[in-house]
């Protein structure tokens, strides 16, 4: 058996520093290169939210840009109803995702 005293890695060394969002000709652009506008187009198109659930989710989605522009997080993923699946489960009794999507009409993965 190795004794594990004997061995040091620098992590420092070797780690590169993580992307960071940005603001590109007044556009906000995630560490993932996502800008919001594939996800605002949804909202407007979508025939699975009503009125309400879609000025709420550009609300959300604008809040979540501003978020991302003041570098409180560095990207994030929006789910819509109707447009992309919910992550892990459709089960509103497992997933909370699930339930807020089914309430609000859409959810956030955000990621620091």
């Amino acid at each position: 058996m190795k004794d594990e005293k004997k061995y040091f890695y620098d992590t420092s060394k070797i780690r590169s520093d993580a992307r960071k969002a940005i603001v590109k000709n007044g556009s906000v652009i995630s560490a993932t290169g996502v800008s919001g506008v594939r996800y605002k187009r949804q909202i407007e198109l979508s025939t699975a939210l009503t009125e309400e659930e879609k000025s709420n989710a550009f609300e959300a989605l604008n809040t979540v840009l501003e978020r991302i522009k003041n570098n409180e997080i560095a990207d994030f993923r929006m789910i819509i109803r109707g447009q992309q699946r919910t992550t892990h489960s459709d089960s509103e009794k497992v997933s909370g995702r699930a339930k807020e999507l089914a309430q609000k009409g859409s959810t956030f993965v955000l990621s620091p």
